[in-house]
């Protein structure tokens, strides 16, 4: 991966304080220096003749050079430390980005492969595991609900509906449907997730505040898939703080022109520093009934939409997810027809 350094790193090797280059200040510093140093010696008495007369050029040329010398060289080893530190942030900052995308297709790899592993065998479950229930369901009718056979099949019956929802899930981070473009006000999808949430989160002493952007535009965006993005974080959030907490949902102006941004943050324990790289990966969970698919499902689809997602998580200081999303995710020819503006 070729290191591209800015502009003023390989223009000419110059750096300046306050717009003076090191070299030039340093040039004057010495002639300044050379300059004092020849009135300090005409001050002790010191004289220099030439031909039998004093002469003044000589001595005060060469305090000056002499000085100016030093400054100059002191100023171009400052100049290349500089220049070799600020390489050096630009070539550590571009090894990181490196690790990052190297990470990223690697996940992109994983992901892949485990779509198509989950795909296949979720079909090749699900057929015997609806036999299963309704043979499960079929028995139970034939015993009285204290007789403990009825109890039995009423667990398997429970224990098959927690798989199939398993399998749903894999199915639906496998194969994830493709967006499907509208227009959508974001403050509208955070609303309708915190009404379906809401009556839970009471029930657990958990408050919810929502802070709505009066001003924000529309964006287009399949509403469903960010409905779904927006209440798997309020959940993800509950979850982690389980009771006695807040949530704060936040939507603004994001700095990119065009662009929307939802922030979702916790009062819970926040995320390990060392669980950070794999938050996102596919059936990681710190939650034994957890699927961990979750987090996985949502970066698909915020990647999807051409968007960005990131985690704050202060160590004991909660956990806030950050989502940026374009105004316009879908270029004309991507568009539905009926959004497209006139040829």
């Amino acid at each position: 991966m070729e290191v591209a350094l800015p502009p003023r790193v390989m223009e000419q090797g110059k750096k300046c304080y306050r717009g003076i280059p090191y070299c030039t200040i340093g040039i004057v510093l010495g002639i300044v220096s050379g300059t004092i140093e020849f009135l300090d010696s005409r001050w002790l008495g010191f004289r220099v003749t030439l031909h039998g007369q004093p002469n003044t050029w000589i001595p005060l040329l060469w305090h000056t050079m002499t000085w100016s010398g030093i400054f100059y060289l002191l100023a171009r080893f400052l100049e290349q430390r500089l220049l070799a530190r600020e390489a050096a942030e630009i070539i550590a900052d571009q090894y990181q980005k490196l690790v990052a995308s190297q990470n990223q297709l690697l996940r992109s790899a994983k992901l892949a492969a485990l779509g198509e592993l989950s795909a296949s065998m979720a079909h090749e479950i699900r057929n015997p595991l609806g036999i299963i229930r309704s043979s499960a369901a079929h028995i139970r009718e034939s015993f009285q609900e204290a007789d403990p056979n009825y109890k039995a099949c009423e667990f398997i019956t429970e224990e098959i509906d927690r798989l199939n929802g398993l399998i749903t899930s894999l199915l639906r981070f496998a194969r994830a449907k493709e967006p499907i473009f509208r227009p959508a006000d974001l403050n509208g999808i955070l609303q309708r997730s915190a009404d379906f949430v809401g009556s839970e989160l009471r029930k657990r002493d958990i408050e919810l505040e929502c802070y709505l952007h009066p001003g924000i535009p529309e964006t287009t965006v399949d509403e469903d898939q960010i409905y779904q993005v927006v209440l798997e974080l309020l959940l993800n959030a509950s979850h982690a703080i389980g009771s006695h907490g807040r949530i704060v949902a936040r939507t603004s102006l994001a700095p990119a022109p065009h662009a929307v941004a939802l922030a979702i943050g916790d009062t819970g324990p926040g995320i390990p520093p060392e669980n950070m790289d794999r938050i996102w990966d596919p059936f990681y969970t710190t939650r034994p009934e957890g699927t961990g698919l979750g987090l996985s499902v949502v970066k698909q689809i915020v990647e999807r939409h051409k968007g960005e997602i990131r985690v704050e998580s202060p160590p004991g200081r909660g956990t806030t997810f950050h989502i940026r999303l374009p105004a316009s995710v879908a270029d004309e020819a991507e568009r539905p027809d009926e959004l497209r503006g006139p040829n």
